[in-house]
Formats: structure tokens, sequence, C-alpha cells
């Protein structure tokens, strides 16, 4: 009865009265994405009469961070992983907190108490897998690069347990091997299907991603990208995460919490939600590798240009 209590009470100000309580945005840099959200997100909160303040992490003292969660808003968006990691930190339930463009919500304890809402950027790997198989349905088996954990099982589990019942996974170790060269070498010599990339900094880098994909077209394996970027830099096709669609999830959490509140049902679990995503494919690759995407893939993805 207290969390109902508290949690009507916080939404009290989100009536569509002017003057009412202010949703703190705070953004982690001035980075472009991150502003992108927050103009979307503000435009989104207009609507429906709701006013807002946007403020990047380096501008707040530890003091002002403190009182903005504590006492001066009942609802805090962070956007981004070093804006949502400080939000989480100071580890009180008095704000209602909502964040996204954030890669990993475990990893900064997002999933943890005091509980947190939103959306991630991590597309979950079913539904890569899935898209990779309308895409090239003659597919049977996908190489990756990886490094093996610190437990000191072998790298790549994780897609072996996704992969649909037929398929392989080729795993490629980078920590065993002398240079990330030989270990795309190896991967490339294999003559998998396709490459499925992974957003791990521990595994690419611009220099790496650059000598796979370079590879890549030379030996004539697909590959699959995980951002816009890397299928500008010359995957054939991939995923891509739109500032604006995660600004717009982030609103509909924030309004079914205050959906929730109305009706009684602030007891319900956290709301989290897997990121909507774009199709992107580069058409000059895919020239290149003389493949030819199935036109329900083209008609549903984006073309993008090689950079």
């Amino acid at each position: 009865m207290t969390i109902l209590i508290t949690l009507l009470s916080l939404w009290t100000g989100f009536s569509a009265q002017p003057g009412g309580e202010e949703v703190w945005i705070l953004i982690s840099s001035e980075a472009g994405p991150y502003r992108e959200a927050a103009t979307r997100l503000q435009l989104r909160l207009r609507e429906r009469e709701l006013d807002s303040r946007v403020s990047t992490l380096e501008s707040l003292t530890r003091k002002a961070l403190e009182y903005r969660v504590l006492q001066g808003n009942t609802a805090v968006v962070s956007i981004g992983s070093r804006a949502a990691r400080a939000v989480q930190e100071l580890a009180v339930a008095r704000a209602i907190h909502i964040y996204c463009l954030v890669s990993d919500p475990e990893s900064l304890g997002l999933l943890d108490a005091p509980v947190s809402h939103g959306v991630s950027i991590q597309v979950p790997l079913v539904q890569q897998l899935v898209l990779i198989e309308e895409a090239l349905p003659e597919t049977h088996q996908v190489g990756l690069l990886c490094r093996s954990p610190a437990s000191g099982e072998g790298c790549g589990g994780e897609l072996k347990a996704a992969l649909p019942a037929g398929w392989e996974a080729f795993p490629v170790d980078m920590g065993a091997t002398p240079t990330a060269a030989e270990a795309i070498d190896r991967l490339l010599e294999t003559r998998v299907d396709v490459v499925w990339m992974t957003a791990d900094s521990e595994v690419f880098n611009r220099a790496t991603i650059r000598a796979l994909l370079l590879g890549s077209v030379r030996r004539r394996v697909p590959v699959f990208g995980y951002s816009e970027s890397c299928v500008k830099a010359g995957a054939l096709f991939g995923i891509s995460i739109e500032p604006s669609d995660q600004a717009d999830q982030a609103f509909d959490i924030l309004w079914e919490l205050r959906s929730r509140a109305e009706t009684s049902r602030s007891e319900e679990p956290a709301l989290r939600q897997d990121p909507r995503f774009r199709i992107v494919w580069n058409e000059n690759v895919a020239d290149l590798l003389r493949v030819k995407l199935p036109a329900s893939i083209r008609k549903r993805a984006r073309e993008v240009h090689q950079q």
C-alpha cells in the first residue's frame, strides 16, 4: 500500500496542466545521438503538455545530481550508459528512472534495486538470426570473432546456444592468435556462410572492423553488422538503432507508468523493452559479393552507401 501511495503521489505533477513538475532528461554527453534522442523526447512530452528540462552529466555536480533525483523531479530519463549509471548509483527510489540508449543494462546494475525501467540497444540474438536466415536462406555455418572469458570457457557460447537446428557456429578466439589479422584470416578461411559481428569493444575496434570487412569482400563472405556504421564500412547488411526510436520507447514507458499509477497497477513488474531496430543494407557490397538479397528484405531495409 505504501508503494502504491508513493507512486500515485509521484505522478500528481504529471497532469496536463501548465506548471506541472518537469520530467528531467539527463544525457551522458553532447554527442549527436544523445542530443537527438533528448530533442525527440521533449517533442513527445510537449505533445502531452508536459514540461521537461535537459542537462548533460558533465554539467552537474554530485550535489546537483542528487537534488534532481532525490527531490527536484518525479521522473528522470537518462540517455546513454554513463547517465544511467550515475542515476542508478544514487540507489534511491523516490524518482521514477527510465533509461534508453544503454548498451548493457545488467552490467550497469539497472536490473537491480531500486527499480529502473527502460530500453537498451541490444537486439536479441534470436531476432538477428531470424533476419540472417531470411536474408541468406542457404546459411548453415556462422563465423564470429570473439575472446574467451576469464572463466576459461570457450567463446561463442551465446551464439551456439541460439542457433537454429542444423546450424553450426565457428568461433575464432582472438586471444588464441598472435594478431588480429591472423584471427581474421583463420575465420575467413573456414568458408562460413556469414560472419556475425557483435558489439564487443574487446574484439572490435576501427582497425579490426576495417580488416575484417576488406577481407570479407576479397573472399566473398557476407558479414552481418551490428550497426549502420558497420554496413556503411562494408558489411552486407545489419541492424540500426535510431535515437528517435529509443526516445519514443522511453516516452511510451513513461506514459504506461503514468497509466499504472492512475489505475492502481503500480506494483506491476518493471517495464523493460527490446529495442526497435531498422534493417540496413549495402548494395555496393552486395554487387561485389554477387549476392542478391530477397525482395522481402530489400523492401523493409534502408540502403546505405559505402563511406
